[in-house]
């Protein structure tokens, strides 16, 4: 589906204002190049040259990214991967209520240097509203809330204070997530990572990280997921 057809739909579904955009926000299209000539999905018979324009395969129907959240599926990917990262430091899995550690994982006794700890409760955040291409989770532990936005990988979601872009992460998951460690499959370990409730330097958020220090309670990281309808 060609990109401006996926706009189309968005202000067809009145997703995006036709009159005005939303204060504060901007929206921009990218050219991400064309298909590779291996692709034979490009290719139209009896011609040669590629589509001139992007074409987004994996786009099906116009669907808001917050109704991905809904997906019983995709929250359990989701859990899967914040509690392997949390947990194990990225160096185990997690399952059902425990972790199972790799041999990094083992103390100089022997022992398993990552816990247990309850389930996890993800939902939307209730401070952030959800539109047709951000959304903010949190998840509760024993720990203060973590809270983590998702971007669109193309619509950039400009904001007065901070800026949130996207990039193909979620993509994997979306399309069938393997048996890999899922902190890997969304990227986890390459851009953030939660260890001891401390994140990665790459990530600030001003506005919201003076606000946390004032609180002293709630922390927000910002990974980059690219996410599909």
């Amino acid at each position: 589906m060609p990109f401006i057809t996926y706009l189309s739909g968005l202000l067809t579904a009145q997703m995006l204002s036709d009159d005005q955009m939303v204060s504060g926000v901007e929206i921009h299209c990218e050219e991400k190049g064309r298909c590779p000539s291996t692709c034979h999905l490009c290719h139209w018979a009896g011609k040669e040259q590629l589509s001139p324009t992007p074409v987004l395969l994996e786009i099906n129907h116009i669907i808001p990214l917050y109704m991905l959240i809904q997906d019983n599926e995709t929250r359990e990917a989701f859990k899967g991967a914040l509690m392997s990262s949390y947990w194990c430091s990225g160096k185990g899995d997690v399952i059902e209520d425990w972790c199972r550690c790799d041999l990094n994982a083992f103390d100089e006794n022997g022992l398993p240097s990552c816990s247990a700890l309850p389930q996890p409760v993800l939902r939307l955040s209730p401070n952030v509203e959800p539109s047709s291409t951000v959304v903010s989770l949190e998840w509760y532990d024993v720990q203060p809330a973590i809270g983590t936005k998702v971007s669109d990988y193309i619509l950039h979601h400009k904001k007065t204070l901070a800026s949130v872009y996207g990039t193909p992460y979620l993509s994997v998951l979306l399309c069938g997530a393997t048996k890999e460690d899922p902190a890997d499959q969304l990227g986890l370990n390459e851009r953030w990572r939660i260890d001891g409730g401390r994140a990665s330097r790459r990530w600030h958020l001003p506005s919201e990280d003076a606000r946390e220090e004032e609180e002293g309670q709630r922390k927000t990281y910002v990974p980059r997921f690219k996410a599909q309808g």
